[in-house]
């Protein structure tokens, strides 16, 4: 079966019209699946920024909630602490020395006590652990009995101010 000239033009005008209509629908469909995923990005883009704000507006209150307590601690302040708990126990004669020590982050502080008994040592550990003022955690601890008197005990004590 033979075609004729004017059933092949038509043929040809149908081919043509078949693989433009394919290629319109193949990038049609490819732009329409680049914007639903941009839509499901921007859904998650939203959900994201109302977390953000919600956690901004927590960071907002919790700052008002902190207030004064919330400033940094001064190594004056800490030393000034330390001292006002050894006269609120009676120690400040026991103390031999208060300094700070070099450390890479936080302040720690170091106390030298002599002529302690155990229950002094045990109200003053006390003492430093449950301020609230000054987030403080010991860090090392070293008891000894006195040689010369052995109801006695020298302490040595470093502090870790946060």
């Amino acid at each position: 079966m033979e075609l004729t000239q004017q059933n092949r033009r038509y043929l040809i005008a149908a081919a043509i019209f078949i693989l433009i209509s394919l290629i319109f629908l193949i990038v049609e469909w490819s732009l329409l699946s680049g914007k639903s995923y941009y839509e499901r990005k921007l859904r998650y883009k939203r959900k994201e920024a109302a977390e953000v704000k919600r956690l901004a507006s927590e960071y907002l209150r919790l700052k008002k909630l902190v207030g004064k307590n919330g400033k940094r601690a001064t190594r004056g302040s800490i030393l000034a602490y330390l001292s006002s708990r050894t006269r609120k126990l009676g120690l400040e004669k026991n103390v031999t020395s208060i300094k700070p020590l070099r450390s890479d982050r936080k302040k720690v502080f170091e106390i030298r006590m002599d002529n302690l008994n155990l229950s002094e040592v045990v109200d003053f550990l006390f003492e430093i652990e449950k301020n609230s003022r000054f987030n403080t955690r010991v860090r090392r601890i070293q008891i000894r009995k006195k040689v010369s008197d052995p109801d006695h005990l020298e302490l040595i004590l470093q502090i870790e101010v946060e």
